[in-house]
This record gives structure tokens, sequence and C-alpha cells, in this order.
């Protein structure tokens, strides 16, 4: 789903909106009567929030650790200060993320020297192929902006320029263990409810293996050996 964000510019010295995309989370925005009311409520949030990336709750979202339900309420406590949302919206938000504090992750992404430092071993020239490390700091940036890599992204431009037939066919076992092993760990985020986050969640149809989590929250590798299910049956989650 694209975003568009309205922006403004100008042309002569006269204001005018010019609109920029934005990659959003599946399940944040979407049609639906209370759709235009909490799409304001996220373009406020994240304006909020980028603007106030100091604030140690924003700070933590950001360093890629798991949340507590405390920091969530700090998080929640900031924006009702600002005047932006409550506990209707709040509720809204977590239920379209799958919790708050992924919500927020989604709006202000992830501290990029962190998240290099946490792929830095893959980073290295001398054990890793030219393609490799460019594979490796797509997943970085799309991390940095948009605090989640699902799993469906990986069969996608621009990774799909790498890796056509996914990442599997890039890596060895034992690098793409690692790799997704990095990638679950950062992608861990608490709600206020408690819920860590990634959680697996499928449901079994036919010969094809359904997420039903827009989190990478598997081991590929793992999935790969199984005698009936294999990577390239990963369908996208509903976005509806």
């Amino acid at each position: 789903m694209l975003l568009l964000n309205a922006q403004l510019a100008t042309v002569n010295g006269e204001p005018f909106e010019r609109e920029r995309t934005r990659i959003v989370l599946p399940g944040i925005g979407g049609a639906g009567g209370g759709a235009t009311e909490f799409a304001q409520f996220r373009r406020k949030a994240e304006s909020f929030l980028r603007d106030h990336l100091g604030e140690a709750a924003v700070a933590k979202v950001r360093s890629g650790d798991p949340l507590s339900p405390a920091d969530v309420a700090e998080l929640q406590r900031i924006l009702v200060a600002a005047g932006i949302g409550d506990d209707e919206t709040f509720a809204e938000a977590s239920e379209r993320a799958g919790n708050f504090g992924r919500f927020a992750r989604g709006l202000v992404g992830m501290d990029r020297a962190a998240t290099k430092a946490a792929f830095n071993a893959f980073l290295d020239d001398r054990r890793y192929t030219r393609k490799q490390i460019e594979f490796v700091e797509i997943v970085i940036n799309e991390l940095a902006d948009q605090g989640v890599v699902e799993a469906w992204r990986f069969y996608e431009s621009p990774y799909s320029g790498l890796a056509p037939t996914g990442p599997e066919d890039l890596f060895a076992p034992a690098d793409l263990d690692d790799l997704f092993a990095q990638l679950e760990a950062l992608s861990t985020v608490m709600g206020a409810d408690g819920e860590l986050w990634p959680a697996l969640r499928v449901r079994v149809s036919g010969p094809a293996l359904h997420l039903n989590t827009c989190l990478m929250s598997f081991h590929p590798s793992t999935v790969r050996r199984s005698s009936r299910w294999h990577l390239g049956s990963i369908s996208k989650p509903n976005r509806g």
C-alpha cells in the first residue's frame, strides 16, 4: 500500500502542494468509515514523533530494543500531551499494526547506526560478495526507514533485482540463518498488552504456507528444509 503525503513547496514564491509516496505497513491505513480520521492521527503522530526523536521513549523505539508496557505508556502519554490521539485511536493503531509498539516503530523507523551495527558481520567484503553486501544494505535501509522488514518483501523490488528467486539462492544456509536471526531480533516489539512481536501465526491451505503476520518471524531455511513447505509459497498478508 502506498500512502500519499502532501508536502508544501514553492514555485516562483507561491506555495503549492506536491505529493510523495511512502510505503506503509499493511494494516495501517486502508479504507473504512474511520480511515480518514485515523490517517490524520497517523500523520500527526508521525510528524510529532519524528520531531522529537530525542525523547527517551522515541529513542527506545528506534533503538530496535524490545519495548516494555511502560515504554508504550510513555509514548502514548507524550502524544496525548501534544493533543494527538486518545484511548480509542491508540486501540485502533494497536489493532491495525498488531500492537502499539510496532505501530510506533513503523512511524519513526530504526536508528541506522544501530541497525548497521547489528548486520556488521554481513558487510565484510572479505567474506561476502558485492551482491550479498548490497542485499544486506537494502535490508538496513528499509529497517531504518520503515522499522520492520516483511517476509514477502524479499521477493519484490529492490531485493528481487539481486536475488530474483529469493535470498536462499544468494546466501549459504548457515549465513541465511544468521541473517534472519538478526532480523528477527531487531523486529521484536512488545506492545502495551505485553505481546511480543514477531510471532509466527500460520494457517495451512492446500500446498501453501500463508503468514498472517507482517513481520519476518521465522528462519526460512527451517521452512525450506521441510518436506512440504518452502519460501516460495509465502503469500502477502491480507491488507484489507
